[in-house]
């Protein structure tokens, strides 16, 4: 039912249950529900999770979806972003780009969405996505709205989250844009490194004991 429009089970509520939990005690009953949930054993026997990641697969999928439709979809399969299965997660990962080509403004939409969420796996993935559409779609006006976006949410502090590839598929969004030579408001030096990124709190001794 998550990619339900208008349906109180649809992928919205998904979004208020898991949100309403810290990563480690969300991770606790999702990373099972995943797992257990993403087989495909055959034509008939396929899985919640498997189904809706084969229909983000199709062919030009991303043309022929209705926006909420997509966006229902789409903010699905980010959840599962946080498996530990990094065969499943690829999948999902290439999938939301197949499903999300031409949806910039859809995509803008799931960015601002988990924005604030407690999972760096869930954050790294969706910024790899984000690239992917940045050099995929057939929208310079998407292209330069994600570029913003994303200078605004990760570099224009100058304080980009210490996680080398989060940075990277970032750092090549904004380039991308400024290599098309589209108008967006971004210093090129606070995109590249070095970075002045504050040293996380490392864990004592005691905390480690």
């Amino acid at each position: 039912l998550s990619c339900v429009e208008n349906h109180p089970l649809n992928s919205d509520r998904l979004f208020r249950i898991l949100s309403n939990h810290k990563m480690s005690v969300r991770d606790g009953f999702w990373q099972y529900f995943v797992i257990g949930h993403s087989r495909k054993d055959s034509e008939e026997n396929t899985q919640s999770i498997r189904r809706l990641l084969d229909f983000a697969w199709q062919p030009n999928i991303s043309t022929t979806i209705s926006d909420e439709t997509c966006r229902l979809v789409a903010q699905t399969l980010v959840w599962v972003l946080a498996t530990t299965d990094r065969v499943l997660r690829d999948k999902v990962t290439k999938a939301l780009v197949n499903l999300l080509e031409q949806k910039p403004a859809t995509l803008l939409l799931i960015l601002t969405r988990f924005k604030k969420i407690d999972d760096l796996y869930i954050l790294e993935r969706l910024y790899a996505i984000c690239y992917g559409v940045v050099l995929r779609t057939d929208s310079e006006q998407g292209i330069g709205l994600l570029a913003q976006y994303t200078y605004n949410t990760i570099f224009k502090r100058r304080n980009p989250p210490t996680h080398i590839l989060l940075r990277d598929y970032a750092r090549n969004i904004i380039e991308y844009a400024l290599y098309k030579n589209l108008k967006i408001k971004a210093i090129p030096e606070y995109i590249r490194p070095p970075y002045s990124s504050e040293i996380p709190k490392l864990p004592t001794e005691v905390d480690i004991e």
